[in-house]
């Protein structure tokens, strides 16, 4: 006897970080909160993520606010190694690239971007499996 599993698009969104290739992820609302509430409230995420797939993709993270008392983000990718990834992160009000970067042989890397004071998103482009976060905590 077959089983048949039925995935939600929601379910789907938090296993793969995106529903398509492009769209904004779908991160894990805070304690408390809600997925609806997220999206209001842009501030109160803790960090946010996408994933891309094989096949020429790119995602973009949600947004997320810089870190209020030391005015920073962090950011974190991986990848599977000897393939071309390409990331940037953005202020979402001017469109100002604050940190960009590429790799070719690694598997990933991080770092911290300081003077922020708006909200930012990361994009990632990548003929890969990768994933890319941005933390404010």
């Amino acid at each position: 006897m077959r089983k048949a599993l039925f995935v939600s698009s929601v379910a789907l969104a938090a296993i793969t970080g995106q529903l398509l290739a492009g769209t904004p992820a779908v991160a894990a609302p805070p304690s408390g909160g809600s997925p609806s509430s997220q999206q209001g409230e842009i501030g109160t995420l803790d960090s946010t993520k996408c994933s891309t797939i094989p096949i020429n993709s790119v995602c973009t993270t949600g947004i997320l606010a810089a870190n209020p008392t030391g005015h920073w983000i962090d950011y974190t990718y991986s990848k599977v190694p000897f393939s071309q990834l390409d990331w940037e992160i953005k202020d979402v009000a001017n469109g100002a690239i604050v940190a960009r970067g590429n790799s070719w042989a690694g598997v990933g890397g991080s770092g911290r971007v300081n003077g922020l004071y708006g909200r930012y998103q990361m994009k990632m482009r990548c003929v890969c499996l990768s994933t890319g976060t941005l933390f404010n905590r």
